[in-house]
């Protein structure tokens, strides 16, 4: 596992052993490809379909999906550009009430009803994206793909543990 650099030292990604590419970019070329779309949201049709997105056609959540994410990711670029991401990133948890470094975080798209997330640990004011979802139910527990993402947030975080990495100085120093 490695950061990669992705916004001018403010945001950041994990990229996982085995993985072609790190986990922001993962993210957006799944959320651009048509064919894993589609079978993501056939795969899933009972939860999209459910009562709280309302949408009946796969079709019609495969366009809405490619229109959101590319906002998404324009919408994060601006933010890392303009400082801030402490605007767009939200408590994982919200029943958390202190601050913790690193912390686990949110993005959402901004589409009313967005489906799409990423996430990411903060340190000071850096984030570092551990992975990204379609969430499609009210908890991350209710799937296993969105129970996966969970999982690495927790690696991620051990990973920036067993490398003494607690603020801004120690990413710095490993990245040297």
């Amino acid at each position: 596992m490695k950061l990669i650099t992705i916004f001018d030292d403010k945001l950041y990604a994990f990229k996982f052993k085995g993985e072609q590419t790190d986990e922001f970019d993962k993210a957006f070329d799944l959320w651009a490809d048509n064919e894993y779309l589609k079978d993501f949201f056939e795969e899933n049709s009972k939860d999209l379909t459910s009562g709280f997105y309302g949408i009946k056609s796969t079709d019609d959540a495969v366009m809405m999906t490619l229109d959101e994410a590319y906002k998404f990711q324009e919408i994060i670029s601006e933010a890392a550009g303009t400082n801030e991401l402490d605007k767009l990133f939200k408590k994982l948890d919200n029943k958390e009430f202190r601050h913790v470094d690193p912390g686990k975080k949110k993005a959402y798209g901004k589409a009313y009803k967005s489906w799409l997330r990423i996430y990411a640990l903060q340190i000071e004011k850096l984030y570092l994206i551990t992975g990204s979802s379609i969430k499609l139910t009210a908890t991350m527990t209710d799937r296993e793909h969105t129970r996966n993402e969970l999982l690495k947030i927790e690696q991620c975080k051990s990973f920036l543990k067993e490398n003494g990495i607690w603020d801004k100085q120690g990413l710095k120093e490993m990245e040297l």
